[in-house]
């Protein structure tokens, strides 16, 4: 109750939110199973993307080991997670698991990453996932880079479809500005394939990508066999907006169809704070991802190098109530 009011007490004084229109909510209170980062970028998703500038040099990451934590704490008024130690989605649940992880690089372009989950999403009495989150060894071959072990599959920004599988993953940039990611891993639920690939171009201020999966289950271990998204990000002064589409189903049955879509708008009050707004949508005529519309505003502040708040309202219309959640964030490495 302590850390409950003190969290409380940090929000009312960092961020300021409300909701606006409606949507559903999941009764259990839990994420989607099927909702990425590749390799290159094992860090969380974050809902405060950095302020927008002009892209720097990339500086080569320092050799040897490098140990870490990625940790979150909060407290909402859904059933089932008042409070919670992974990262919050929306009004919908806990969805980015809290970790620690090695990193390795190399001289020679050789790297390496091993994540293990320390939250519920890992090691609750029933366990939404399996041990390891990530571990997986890269290496550069000319300008394609090769990942093998369990890494989070390539699939638009990560926002659904975030899934960590074993398999093998090549990347490839060609230029500045276009970047292809590929993979095949294995369901050894569906024990069967998974196919997963993403192309991006960079414009500038503006980058948009297109992605295909396939192969039962490849998306939350689900019935649906192939799919597509198209994403988007467009960045002006303090603003970011971001959005996805994408659809999902089973081969000639178009009343198989799960239909996804989201945009979200940022604004970079200062360099510490991030205002956004966003809005979810999805639907699944098979019925085994659930339906669901969320409109959200929320705010986050970077109270320390390490340390990050964030707070949130989350409207879902079939519960017919608003979600609030505020939970800490809190990043290591040495």
């Amino acid at each position: 109750m302590i850390l409950s009011f003190m969290l409380r007490r940090a929000l009312c004084g960092a961020v300021f939110a409300f909701s606006l229109s409606t949507g559903a909510y999941a009764q259990d209170g839990t994420a989607p199973v099927n909702n990425p980062v590749t390799p290159s970028n094992p860090a969380t998703p974050s809902t405060t993307p950095p302020p927008p500038t002009d892209a720097p040099e990339e500086e080569a990451a320092p050799t040897g080991f490098a140990f870490g934590a990625d940790l979150y704490y909060g407290t909402s008024n859904a059933p089932d997670a008042h409070r919670f130690r992974d990262g919050y989605w929306l009004g919908y649940g806990a969805f980015y698991p809290s970790n620690f992880y090695t990193n390795y690089n190399s001289a020679n372009g050789t790297s390496g990453r091993v994540s293990v989950g320390v939250g519920k999403l890992y090691n609750g009495s029933v366990p939404g996932f399996d041990q390891p989150i990530e571990a997986y060894v890269s290496k550069p071959f000319g300008k394609t880079t090769v990942t093998a072990g369990k890494f989070f599959v390539p699939f638009e920004l990560s926002e659904w479809v975030y899934e960590s599988e074993w398999g093998l993953q090549a990347a490839r940039d060609w230029g500045k500005n276009d970047h292809l990611t590929a993979a095949v891993t294995y369901n050894r639920f569906r024990e069967t394939p998974n196919f997963y690939a993403r192309y991006s171009r960079n414009f500038g201020s503006a980058t948009i990508g297109a992605s295909l999966g396939g192969g039962t289950g490849f998306v939350g271990d689900t019935d649906h066999d192939r799919g597509g998204a198209l994403d988007f990000t467009l960045t002006h002064r303090r603003f970011r907006l971001e959005g996805v589409a994408e659809l999902f189903q089973q081969k000639n049955a178009a009343s198989s169809r799960f239909l996804f879509a989201f945009a979200r708008l940022n604004y970079h009050l200062d360099p510490k704070t991030n205002i956004y707004i966003s809005r979810h949508s999805w639907f699944d005529r098979l019925d085994q991802q659930s339906n669901g519309q969320f409109s959200t505003v929320g705010a986050a502040y970077q109270v320390t190098k390490n340390l990050s708040i964030e707070g949130a309202l989350s409207r879902s219309g079939e519960a017919n109530r608003t979600i609030n959640f505020i939970q800490l964030h809190y990043t290591f490495e040495r």
